[in-house]
Formats: C-alpha cells, structure tokens, sequence
C-alpha cells in the first residue's frame, strides 16, 4: 500500500481533501501497480515547526511500494511523475509561489515488512 507523505504544505491551505482524492486516483490510475481502490493509497500532510518557505517547494516522500516483478523502474517513475502532475495542478491554483515538486519513491521487498495485522 503506497503511503505519500506531502511535505511543504502551509496550514489552512484549500482543497486538501480533494487533492487527497486526486492523488489517490493518479495512483491507482497507473495500471502496472495493480491497485483497485484510493483505500490502497493513503497520503499524509504532517505539519511543520516552521512556516517560513512552506509551499515554495513540496516533496512527496512514497512508502509502502512493495517491490514486485511487474513495477520497475519505468512503472515506478510513471506513478511519480502522475503524482507530481496532481501537485502541479493543485499548486498552479492553490499555491502560486510553488517552484519545485519532488516526488522520492522508496521501494522495499515484503520480508522488510516487520508487523502486519
């Protein structure tokens, strides 16, 4: 299950609940993930100690992606750069001095899973 952690989003910022919505169907939109439901993808905006710069640039940290045969390296940076085009999107209309969006997937084989219940 792909887990996107936005980092950079300033407090109080409009359509955060939509951009969940869209960024879980730029998801599940690349095929070669074999993903069905925005269930399998959860996206987090933690918040920040410090406001000062935020929503300049955000960077997507993407967890959770278990490595399998089918998502190499191509699929993954197809999942990355829909991701990346979401936040463009959004920052386009909701945040106008954002410059730079990062999209940093990480990739981990199933016995790296510890704990599943």
């Amino acid at each position: 299950m792909p887990i996107l952690i936005v980092l950079g989003m300033p407090p109080g910022t409009p359509g955060l609940e939509q951009l969940i919505v869209n960024l879980q169907q730029a998801v599940i939109g690349v095929d070669e993930l074999q993903l069905t439901t925005p269930q399998q993808v959860r996206v987090w905006f933690p918040s920040d100690l410090v406001t000062e710069d935020l929503g300049h640039e955000l960077n997507v940290l993407v967890f959770g992606l278990l490595k399998k045969t089918k998502r190499t390296k191509s699929v993954i940076e197809k999942m990355s750069e829909a991701i990346a085009g979401c936040l463009w999107r959004f920052a386009n209309v909701n945040l106008p001095l954002c410059k730079l969006i990062e999209v940093i997937p990480y990739s981990i084989n199933e016995k790296d899973v510890v704990a599943r219940r």
